[in-house]
């Protein structure tokens, strides 16, 4: 049999799978704590309590969108010339006239690209009043260059329209994890079940570990590429579970110790299912990659996440979630307590009654 790029022996091997995304993990913690440390040091320094400016630091740290934290998104359409070439000069010009009238600028992000090139601010929700003032401020300040409501414009979300897609967004992820747990539980087992879900934990943890390294901004398109990733993720790991179940059924054990023979077939069945998903994983990376190059930012915010995920995906189904089961299934099964020479405890069947038996 040939060997694949994940050589031999795979699930022996589960430490080194497991310490790459504890090395995410860790790059993650230090991107969000440098980036929470430099808005809690702005906002200090504009006077906002410590409350007020460890929220702050928070929410850029993480970088979460207006859809989550409410507030309102200044958009400036200028071209490429002013937008990219002069970003420095022209964020800070306007940043300058949106904190004249009473308010910090917490996120700044250059958007799109060629003649929609623009540049984004991100600050606490103001009423119209005082937006439109702002919007006229800039205007002025750039000689009415700009149409309103067309090159300069805003979105508002208020607190509460921000909370119940956050509500929606849990409960949405927490449902679909929980219907994937009960469903590999009935289609196969419940040590698959478990690493099944571990492995989709793993998934988001990760895409949102990603995320934060890249400063992808977090808003409903990033929640929407997380269900895109679970539903993804969960497909290419039954398909490697519905496989073991095969090679168990193939290759039947006829004695000897059941932890090398549990490892020896999911090995194989990571071998038999390598390809299918390594190229189902290359043709949609390709298509999505696409979408993210030649989309504009909304897309990009929703591509840029998917694109992680699918690598992701990929990883956990191919090293994670069968190394997990193997553990799980090597440790806690009975077949693995009988081959340790452990007592399985049986059921107590209840005697039948015999006829002529005395009732008390």
């Amino acid at each position: 049999m040939k060997k694949n790029l994940l050589g031999g022996k795979i699930v022996e091997k589960y430490k080194i799978w497991f310490i790459v995304p504890l090395v995410i993990l860790l790059a993650a913690m230090i991107v969000f704590t440098a980036f929470g440390i430099n808005a809690v040091v702005d906002a200090r320094k504009s006077g906002d309590s410590w409350g007020k400016a460890i929220g702050k630091g928070f929410s850029n740290g993480i970088n979460i969108g207006i859809d989550f934290e409410g507030g309102t998104l200044l958009t400036v359409i200028m071209g490429e010339e002013d937008a990219i070439n002069k970003f420095d000069e022209n964020s800070k010009k306007i940043s300058d006239i949106i904190s004249s009238h009473g308010v910090n600028v917490s996120y700044i992000q250059k958007s799109n690209t060629g003649a929609l090139a623009g540049i984004m601010f991100k600050y606490d929700a103001l009423d119209d009043t005082t937006n439109d003032a702002i919007l006229n401020d800039i205007n002025a300040a750039y000689d009415n260059k700009f149409v309103v409501n067309e090159d300069l414009n805003y979105t508002t979300i208020g607190a509460s329209a921000s909370k119940d897609l956050i509500w929606t967004a849990v409960l949405s992820i927490v449902v679909s994890t929980l219907l994937i747990l009960v469903y590999v539980i009935f289609r196969f087992e419940l040590w698959a079940a478990f690493a099944a879900v571990i492995a989709l934990i793993h998934d988001v943890l990760m895409m949102v570990c990603l995320t934060i390294i890249f400063h992808i901004q977090v808003n409903s398109s990033f929640i929407a590429a997380i269900i895109t990733i679970v539903a993804y993720s969960i497909n290419a790991t039954i398909v490697l579970f519905d496989r073991v179940r095969e090679n168990y059924k193939l290759h039947v054990m006829k004695g000897g110790d059941f932890a090398e023979y549990n490892k020896s077939i999911v090995n194989m069945s990571i071998k038999d299912t390598f390809t299918r998903n390594v190229n189902t994983t290359l043709t949609t990376l390709v298509a999505i990659t696409v979408l993210a190059i030649i989309g504009d930012m909304s897309i990009r915010e929703f591509a840029l996440p998917v694109i992680f995920g699918l690598i992701l995906g990929a990883y956990s189904s191919l090293v994670i979630s069968p190394s997990l089961f193997c553990l799980l299934k090597n440790r806690f099964s009975k077949e693995a307590k009988q081959s340790r020479g452990i007592a399985v405890r049986k059921p107590k069947k209840e005697k039948k009654a015999k006829v002529g038996d005395e009732i008390a």
